[in-house]
């Protein structure tokens, strides 16, 4: 190769390598310029996307409560105009024993139904999530179908399986030799088949179980295996240890969900054109009907906000509980 080939050769480089360089100086400025005027539009377009939620939550959440806040200091029936009236709905619902019933009745279907129906939904998700189980895929399908069944269908369809005289299950249960109760007009009855239709929908709870199973450390289900643990001790030290956080939110839902329970009692009770009488000794008469009742039946809105915030405080009271409650069980989990 000659020395002007050489030369050309170089003096190519060179100007190769000043074009490299200029082109990455242009590309840092660009790269450095760029956050400031980008972040303002990407600024503008993620307020772009949330603004019909937040005009919603302002709206519909925020906007109803203040004036459901605003409301129980008044008495207000949709007719006239709010009349301020300070603490008298707060000091009338303390003083009304269906405020007493209504909490009654809302407890004993949350505190006994919740805990109940975690634990068949659990029972459930453990038995789906077995290898061994025939047909996993359909059985899965098949238990979430009566979670996603409209709540009003589920009251009228379990309202005819509980008939005294012609229900299905007390068909079956005469066919056994057992008594059949009068599950819609006896009063020791009516809650516990409330329960029963509850069970039947815990669904979407299973399915949140099952994923939660499917996390559940292999390697610690063996090392308990080759330590000598049956399926019980597995069971209590690695699986509920390790769907304990999941247990918590389902739980808390479940909870506040039973707080809210409305659709199945007031259909049950349901004696006419918007107005339910509670069932039989009013053991139907759940927190959420009585608000109902109050607001849409004898149009005490006042009174009925101020049940709403009961209710509301309440709710608070017991999540904050069961997250204090959490806290050890949450830090064992992890570990």
């Amino acid at each position: 190769m000659s020395d002007a080939q050489i030369s050309a050769g170089a003096a190519h480089n060179t100007q190769a390598q000043r074009n490299s360089s200029a082109i990455t100086r242009r590309g840092r400025q660009g790269k450095a310029g760029k956050p400031k005027g980008s972040s303002k539009n990407e600024r503008r377009y993620g307020l772009g996307f949330a603004m019909p939620f937040l005009i919603g939550l302002v709206l519909f959440t925020i906007g109803p409560m203040i004036a459901s806040l605003y409301y129980s200091f008044t008495d207000f029936n949709i007719m006239t105009a709010p009349k301020w009236v300070g603490m008298h709905n707060y000091q009338s619902v303390f003083a009304d024993p269906r405020f007493y019933k209504s909490l009654e009745n809302t407890a004993y279907l949350t505190f006994i139904g919740v805990p109940l129906g975690l634990a068949f939904a659990l029972g459930v998700a453990l038995i789906l999530n077995l290898k061994e189980a025939p047909a996993r895929g359909l059985a899965r399908a098949l238990s979430y179908i009566p979670a996603i069944i409209p709540s009003a269908v589920v009251a009228y369809l379990w309202r005819w399986m509980f008939n005294g005289k012609y229900g299905l299950i007390n068909v079956v249960l005469t066919k056994l030799g057992i008594p059949a109760p009068n599950w819609l007009l006896d009063p020791a009855w009516t809650r516990p088949a409330v329960i029963l239709i509850s069970l039947w929908t815990v669904g979407g709870t299973t399915v949140i179980y099952l994923a939660a199973l499917r996390d559940v450390p292999r390697e610690l289900m063996e090392a308990a295996a080759l330590d000598g643990c049956g399926v019980l001790r597995r069971f209590r030290y690695v699986t509920l240890p390790a769907i304990a956080p999941v247990t918590v939110f389902q739980l808390i839902a479940g909870l506040l969900g039973g707080l809210q329970n409305f659709t199945i009692p007031y259909l049950l009770g349901s004696g006419g054109f918007n107005m339910s009488t509670g069932g039989p000794d009013e053991t139907w008469l759940t927190y959420a009907v009585y608000l109902y009742q109050n607001a849409f039946s004898y149009f005490k809105m006042g009174y009925a906000s101020a049940l709403a915030w009961i209710l509301f405080i309440i709710a608070l009271i017991l999540t904050a509980v069961i997250l204090r409650l959490s806290k050890g069980v949450d830090e064992d989990a992890a570990h």
